[in-house]
């Protein structure tokens, strides 16, 4: 524990000398690197991260400026679920660095950029005048102003149209959530609930410049780039090695604790009462209550992030046409039988309406977890329930 917070210390506090010398000129044995590191076991390290390095033997620099950092002060959350939440550009040492990667066991893997003097200058320039207070900070976005992206854009903003990206076969182009789910293959539940916030947006199918988002993406589209020097046309990555390679290790819930294990077998319990329950004439009001004021209120919570925060990833989410905001106060609802007439309407409409919507699950616009449906479904069985009670059982 010790070791490990002195390279935290040394990774997140240390000040390196290179951050304010402004104006300092790389020799000519410089090179710049992009370092791709592996995923973490975090949710908030699972998709990698990206980093430039700045390696000068004869000046004795050896950095790395990294997009990825942020400040966690008093109203970090808040500013999280708002969407308003500010990273930094941070610079360190790279021994520490890589030695605290090396300790959460995730790859390294270093591109040395064939940038020519006047390249590896301006970008170098780009990078210290970005490292100013007054500068380094800037609005995080997960999709379109990340770790990654920063790192292309300023590339771009250095060498200009110099640098050619080449672009992925189309049969390979897939939407933001499919790339997002080959991460989380190992974390079932993550999944689930980032499939459940996320929506439309992150089912549309970026083009080669936004799929770099990605760390994995950024490194693959820098092997394939191209770059112009003075007329000659040469690949942007000249050599590329591992600094270190992790040890894969497996995460993965058991069977039994799976999201959509659970779900359906949550929902095979409650046909069987359900069924009981119509055979001996029974009522039970409080779990429909409990159950539609629990969807209810995420259907709330949905709706929140779709129009009161920043998150441009979360609005027009299809999860709300099962998770309805509507189930939250219909659990207030008098549900014996002295009901209202009305009632049992509103949750035949209700119960039509999603049982329409699960015969479609795999054909709305976007891709709903396959976990929900039985979440869905029960709301449908219960809806629909009410309505036999009340006409049948109660006579109304």
């Amino acid at each position: 524990m010790k070791k490990f917070l002195l390279i935290l210390f040394i990774f997140l506090v240390v000040s390196f000398k290179v951050s304010s010398q402004t104006g300092a000129k790389l020799s000519p044995e410089a090179e710049i690197s992009l370092i791709t590191c592996g995923p973490g076991s975090d949710l908030y390290s699972v998709f990698g991260h990206s980093a430039i390095r700045v390696n000068d033997p004869k000046i004795g620099i050896d950095a790395v400026f990294n997009y990825g950092t942020f400040q966690f002060t008093d109203d970090f959350y808040f500013k999280f679920v708002m969407g308003k939440l500010n990273y930094m550009m941070s610079v360190s040492i790279f021994t520490g660095f890589y030695k605290s990667y090396v300790y959460e066991n995730r790859q390294l893997l270093e591109q040395v950029l064939d940038l020519n003097k006047a390249q590896k200058q301006k970008l170098f320039d780009l990078l210290i005048d970005n490292n100013r207070p007054e500068n380094r900070f800037y609005l995080y976005d997960f999709f379109y102003n990340n770790c990654s992206t920063k790192i292309r854009d300023k590339l771009v903003e250095a060498v200009n149209t110099d640098v050619v990206f080449n672009s992925t076969p189309p049969e390979n182009d897939v939407p933001f959530r499919t790339m997002l789910d080959l991460y989380l293959v190992q974390m079932d539940w993550s999944d689930f609930g980032i499939d459940l916030a996320l929506g439309l947006p992150c089912d549309v199918t970026p083009n080669n410049w936004d799929d770099m988002f990605l760390p994995d993406e950024l490194m693959v589209a820098f092997d394939q780039a191209t770059i112009n020097d003075n007329g000659t046309v040469k690949p942007l990555v000249k050599e590329t090695q591992i600094l270190f390679q992790s040890i894969p290790m497996e995460h993965r819930f058991p069977y039994y604790m799976q999201p959509a294990n659970l779900t359906w077998f949550f929902f095979l319990v409650m046909l069987v009462i359900s069924f009981l329950e119509v055979k001996n004439r029974k009522n039970y009001i409080l779990f429909d209550k409990i159950y539609f004021g629990i969807i209810g209120f995420f259907g709330l919570f949905l709706t929140f992030l779709w129009l009161g925060t920043d998150h441009n990833a979360t609005a027009q989410n299809l999860n709300i046409l099962w998770a309805s905001p509507l189930l939250f106060f219909a659990g207030f609802f008098n549900l014996n039988e002295n009901q209202k007439p009305w009632i049992k309407y509103f949750f035949l409409a209700f119960g039509v309406f999603i049982s329409l919507l699960i015969a479609f699950w795999n054909f709305l616009p976007q891709d709903l977890h396959f976990a929900a449906m039985p979440l869905a479904g029960l709301i449908g069985l219960r809806s629909l329930l009410i309505y036999y009670k009340a006409k049948r059982l109660y006579n109304a």
